[in-house]
C-alpha cells in the first residue's frame, strides 16, 4: 500500500507542474495580448493623426525627381509638408522596427495594412534609395524597407495573382 507521505509528495509535485504550466501559458498569452494591443495603438494612430499626412502622400505630393522631392519637403520652404512627410517616414520606420524586433507580428500588418504599407513604400522608395546614395546614409528607412519586403512576401504567398499597389490611384473613392 502507498504511504500517505508519498501521496502528499506526488500531490505537491503535480501542483508545482500544474502551476508552472499555467504560468508559462499565461506569460505566452500575455505577450501575444501586448503585441496585439501595441499594434492596435499604432493602427489607431494611423487612422487618426496620420490620416492627413497619408492623404497628402497619395494626392498632393507628386515628385518628378529627387531634387523636386527635396524642395517640396524643405522645412524652410514648406514647414508643414516637411513635418507631415517626416511623420509618415517615422511612422513606418517605427512599425518596421517593432516588426523586426518581434514586438508586433508582420502578419498583423499584412492583415490590416498591407495595401497602404506597400503603397507608401513604393511611392517613396526611389527617393529613399537616392537619399541613401547622396548622403551616404545606407540605414535610412531600413526598417521601413524591411517591413515592405516582408509584407510583400506575405501578400505574394497568399495572393499569387497580386499586381501591385495602385489601388489608391485606380479607385478615387479610396483617396478621400
Amino acid at each position: 500500500m502507498i504511504e500517505l507521505s508519498v501521496i502528499r509528495d506526488l500531490v505537491a509535485i503535480f501542483g508545482v507542474i500544474a502551476g508552472l504550466t499555467y504560468y508559462f501559458i499565461t506569460v505566452r498569452n500575455q505577450k501575444r495580448s501586448r503585441q496585439a494591443q501595441l499594434f492596435m495603438q499604432m493602427y489607431d494612430k494611423l487612422l487618426n493623426e496620420m490620416r492627413v499626412p497619408h492623404q497628402k502622400l497619395r494626392s498632393e505630393w507628386k515628385w518628378t525627381n529627387f531634387d523636386d522631392f527635396r524642395e517640396s519637403i524643405d522645412p524652410k520652404k514648406n514647414p508643414e509638408d516637411s513635418a507631415d512627410f517626416n511623420k509618415v517616414l517615422y511612422y513606418w520606420e517605427s512599425i518596421g522596427v517593432l516588426a523586426k524586433r518581434g514586438y508586433i507580428d508582420v502578419n498583423l500588418v499584412d492583415d490590416l495594412m498591407s495595401g497602404l504599407t506597400l503603397y507608401v513604400w513604393d511611392k517613396i522608395e526611389p527617393m529613399v534609395l537616392e537619399w541613401r546614395a547622396r548622403y551616404q546614409y545606407p540605414q535610412f528607412q531600413e526598417f521601413h524597407e524591411y517591413l515592405a519586403k516582408e509584407v510583400r512576401r506575405i501578400v505574394y504567398d497568399q495572393h499569387p495573382d497580386y499586381q501591385g499597389t495602385n489601388a489608391f490611384d485606380e479607385h478615387p473613392e479610396l483617396k478621400t
